[in-house]
């Protein structure tokens, strides 16, 4: 395994990214942004941190950390994101909880964790576009359900006519979700069909009763193909249904 001089802990939110060393005691909070990560190759010239030398640890947020994984890989930076429980629970009970105290822990985990951590491979694009889709399909579904609760609220509510202007905006509206839906769906899969280890792997999750095509394509999403996790247990504890005796064994 090769050896990192520098640990850095990095706590990711949607806006800002807070990175700490802890052996260094050096901390940098800057912007989620391509000028944030300017910032933060200044921060390390300036601090003699070698970024082919520095091994990065995470929280795998499930999406506001992928435009710094993007940055991370055009520099050939090792990275791992690591489940915000798994971190939790190794800390044991803490006191304080900010942005910069939890940089400040993830990169304690980081030095402690090191000798069994192995880097992220680069995240395939295809996942990248598929979790975009699934994401805006989402929203559309959850802006439909909007529009029908206002539906039904209204018409009990009040004394409505058949020509009534709020209903008939909302049923144009779901009406017009529906086929966006449809179209999404259509491009998921046709993603999905070509490239071969995600079609086969779709059609595995697809033969297990339970789960249909869209529980199979976020399954696909989030475990970004079955890479994003090295085991079972690591999944079972990012999806939060692992028992307490498996996550005192991570631990």
């Amino acid at each position: 395994m090769e050896n990192y001089s520098f640990i850095l802990g990095v706590d990711v939110s949607k806006l800002t990214l807070d990175i700490s060393c802890a052996e260094l005691r050096l901390h940098l909070k800057i912007n989620n942004d391509s000028k944030g990560f300017a910032e933060f190759k200044k921060w390390c010239k300036v601090n003699a941190i070698s970024l082919c030398k520095t091994f990065i640890v995470m929280e795998h947020t499930g999406g506001y950390e992928y435009r710094f994984i993007q940055f991370c890989d055009s520099l050939s930076i090792a990275y791992s994101r690591i489940s915000p429980l798994e971190i939790k629970r190794s800390m044991g009970m803490t006191r304080g909880k900010n942005d910069k105290v939890d940089s400040f822990r993830i990169s304690q985990y980081g030095e402690e964790k090191i000798k069994r951590l192995k880097p992220d491979q680069p995240i395939d694009t295809n996942i990248l576009l598929l979790k975009q889709f699934l994401s805006f399909r989402k929203r559309l579904v959850r802006e439909s359900a909007g529009l029908k609760a206002t539906i039904k609220e209204r018409k009990h509510n009040y004394k409505i006519n058949k020509s009534d202007t709020v209903i008939r905006i909302s049923t144009e509206k779901i009406k017009s979700n529906l086929k966006y839906i449809e179209q999404l769906e259509d491009e998921i899969i046709s993603l999905i069909k070509s490239n071969e280890t995600l079609f086969l792997n779709y059609r595995i999750l697809g033969s297990i009763k339970g789960i249909g095509p869209i529980n199979a394509c976020m399954t696909l999403a989030y475990t970004e193909n079955f890479n994003s996790f090295t085991d079972a247990r690591k999944y079972a504890v990012y999806v939060g249904v692992a028992p307490l005796k498996i996550l005192r064994e991570l631990v």
